[in-house]
């Protein structure tokens, strides 16, 4: 299936706000421009302020998505905080200070953590009119396909480049 061909669904159940608890959705490239106006900042804003730049591991060198930002300040399981703090460690030890923060690049250890979206507010999303497509059309879908879709679309894109000045 193509990415095209899902539909955008509106679904606000317990469990679609679950997935928003756990970790934030992924965003297409083409989205940027609309989150971007959406919040009445420019990209290079929106992304220091809110985004990171989420990895899916490949054989043959990870491909960077833009992502919400995960809310740490929020992680509510004692066995998440505990990873969280061995996270953070382990990123200050190997001198990365800016590690798993809005504008930068997610560590390795960061898809390991729980941790809700930084747009999750009292049970709602305050991006909702421009949320990731992930959030849009897989509320009860599997993510992965919809993550491998997304994926290719940002290993053909230069955005996170252009954004980090790279």
């Amino acid at each position: 299936m193509k990415l095209d061909q899902y539909e955008i669904t509106h679904c606000t159940c317990k469990k679609c706000i679950s997935r928003c608890e756990k970790t934030p959705g992924w965003f297409r490239p083409s989205e940027m421009s609309r989150l971007a106006e959406f919040l009445k900042m420019p990209l290079e804003e929106v992304f220091r302020k809110y985004l990171i730049a989420d990895f899916w591991i490949r054989k043959k060198g990870n491909i960077h998505v833009l992502s919400p930002v995960k809310n740490f300040d929020r992680v509510k399981s004692k066995e998440e905080q505990e990873m969280l703090t061995i996270q953070r460690e382990f990123n200050k030890l190997m001198g990365r200070k800016a590690c798993d923060k809005a504008g930068s690049y997610a560590s390795w250890g960061y898809a390991f953590i729980y941790a809700p979206c930084i747009f999750l507010k009292s049970g709602r999303c305050k991006i909702y009119a421009a949320r990731p497509f992930e959030c849009a059309v897989s509320q009860h879908d599997s993510k992965e396909s919809i993550r491998e879709l997304i994926m290719e679309e940002w290993k053909k894109s230069k955005l996170i480049d252009e954004i980090l000045g790279r």
